[in-house]
C-alpha cells in the first residue's frame, strides 16, 4: 500500500479478509479444474496455500469466519443448523439449530461480532418470542410490527448471544438496510441514506446521521461516511459529533478503519486507494 506496486496477479475470488499476521484468506471459487477452497495467501512473498475445502455449498466467507447453513428450512421433516467455522482451519466453532427458518447474518470479525437479522414477523422471530414474553407482546399487533426488524447481536467466535434490540419502522415508514455491530454499537443503514445508532448494551437509539458507504471503529469511537458523493465525514461516538472531513474527486465505493482504529482506508470509483491516519483526521 505504501509504495503502490502491484504484489500478485490471480483469478477472481469471492471474499477475503486478513489474519492479525497479514496473511490473506480468500475464497477462492469452483473452476472446472479446481474445488471451491480457502487459500492463503502471502502477499510478501507471493505464495499461496490451498487452505480447507468446505463441502457444504451453502457457505459464505464472513471476514476471518464461514458461515454455514445446513438443511433445507422448507423441509419440515427434518432439522436446521447456523454453523460458524474458521476461515484459517475450517474448523467448527459453534452451531446452533434454527428450526424455523435462517436469519441475515452479517459479521464483523475485526470486533468478534455478528448480527442476526430477520423481519419481526418471520417464523424464526416468532419462535423465539416463544420464550421472550416482551418480544411476543410486540409482535401480536401484527398492524403496528409491520415492516419491524428483530436483530439478535452475538459472539461470531462463540455464538453467544450479547443482547436482542427490536427496531421499529413506523409502519414501515423506512426499510432497514444492511447492520453490524462493533464494540458498544449497533449501526443500521437505511433506505433514506440514514444511519441509525444503537447501544447493544441498553437497547437504546442513541441518535441518527445521514450518509452511506460507512464504517466504524470501535477501537477510535469513531465512524466514517459518506455525507455527499465524494465527501466522507467522519463523526464521534456515542456523540455523533462531525470531527473532520475527506474530499475526493469521485465517489466512494469502500471505507474501513484498521483494527487498531489508527488508520482509514478509503477506495474511490476510480480505483485509488487511501490510506489515512485517524488522528490526522479527527485529532484522536
Amino acid at each position: 500500500m505504501r509504495k503502490g506496486e502491484r504484489v500478485f496477479v490471480n483469478r477472481n475470488f469471492n471474499a477475503a479478509s486478513f489474519t492479525e499476521n497479514n496473511i490473506l484468506l480468500a475464497d477462492f471459487p469452483w473452476t472446472r479444474d479446481e474445488r471451491r477452497t480457502m487459500t492463503r495467501i502471502n502477499p510478501a512473498n507471493s505464495s499461496f496455500n490451498p487452505g480447507p475445502q468446505i463441502q457444504n455449498p451453502v457457505y459464505s466467507q464472513e471476514g476471518l469466519y464461514i458461515v454455514v447453513r445446513r438443511g433445507n428450512p422448507m423441509n419440515r421433516q427434518g432439522p436446521t443448523f447456523l454453523a460458524f467455522l474458521s476461515a484459517d482451519t475450517g474448523q467448527q466453532l459453534w452451531e446452533r439449530p434454527f428450526p424455523q427458518g435462517f436469519p441475515r447474518v452479517n459479521v464483523n470479525s475485526d470486533d468478534d461480532k455478528a448480527v442476526l437479522v430477520s423481519p419481526a414477523n418471520s417464523p424464526w422471530v416468532k419462535y423465539e418470542s416463544q420464550s421472550n414474553p416482551e418480544l411476543k407482546k410486540k409482535i401480536e399487533n401484527t398492524k403496528e410490527a409491520t415492516g419491524d426488524v428483530y436483530v439478535q447481536v452475538i459472539q461470531a467466535s462463540t455464538g453467544k448471544i450479547i443482547n436482542s434490540i427490536y427496531v421499529e419502522t413506523g409502519l414501515r415508514s423506512f426499510r432497514i438496510g444492511y447492520v453490524e455491530a462493533a464494540g458498544d454499537y449497533l449501526i443500521i443503514y437505511d433506505n433514506q441514506q440514514r444511519v441509525l445508532v444503537y447501544s447493544i448494551s441498553s437497547g437504546n437509539r442513541i441518535g441518527q446521521i445521514f450518509g452511506v458507504n460507512g464504517c466504524i471503529s470501535s477501537a477510535a469511537q469513531l465512524i466514517a461516511l459518506e455525507s455527499s458523493p465524494g465527501i466522507i465525514s467522519v463523526y464521534s461516538l456515542p456523540s455523533l459529533q462531525e470531527r473532520g472531513k475527506l474530499a475526493f474527486g469521485n465517489r466512494l465505493v469502500y471505507s474501513k478503519f484498521s483494527k487498531d482504529g489508527k488508520h482509514l482506508f478509503a477506495l474511490t470509483g476510480d480505483q485509488s486507494a487511501y490510506l489515512f491516519s485517524t488522528k490526522a483526521i479527527a485529532g484522536n
